[in-house]
């Protein structure tokens, strides 16, 4: 409990280092809380994970790239090492560094991201979840990029009739 209660506190003063765009402090407080976390147990593991993603998206946000793809990555081994290879936490991190990748221009790095992400969601959610259809346009986005055209006309046309035969024309 009480190493749930610290990377609670190291969460709640990244927020506030985010907020005011002091990533190198936020750094510190990650890896602090990285090092309280990392003889702990997997519930630890998983809050730690949302705080590095956490973090990686403040880098995003402030195109600092090449931390924000270290730190989604970081997210992303925590995860592997404690979940389910399809589980839905996965599927985000997954998202989330093929929309860094997508930010920068790499598409054909995001494309085997968005795809996993969005088989994850479909096994596991099913096809007609909101989820999923926004892992399906992040790969058709994606895939537009790429000049990928018939393939992208080809998942959204999918994903349309999966949407109709549920919810009706």
């Amino acid at each position: 409990k009480e190493k749930r209660e610290i990377a609670l506190s190291f969460e709640a003063l990244n927020k506030f280092y985010r907020r005011h765009k002091e990533l190198e402090e936020a750094e510190i407080f990650v890896k602090q809380a990285e090092s309280q976390t990392t003889k702990a147990t997997t519930g630890s593991y998983l809050e730690l994970a949302v705080l590095v993603d956490g973090l990686a998206g403040s880098c995003k946000d402030v195109k600092k790239f090449q931390p924000a793809e270290q730190l989604y990555k970081r997210a992303l081994a925590l995860r592997h090492g404690v979940l389910p290879k399809d589980h839905m936490a996965i599927a985000s991190s997954l998202e989330n560094l093929g929309k860094l990748y997508s930010d920068e221009g790499r598409y054909h790095m995001a494309e085997p991201l968005y795809r996993r992400a969005m088989e994850i969601s479909k096994s596991t959610l099913g096809a007609c979840r909101p989820e999923t259809f926004a892992k399906i346009d992040g790969l058709g986005q994606c895939l537009i990029s790429l000049s990928k055209l018939a393939e992208a006309k080809s998942l959204y046309q999918d994903a349309l009739s999966s949407f109709e035969s549920a919810y009706g024309k």
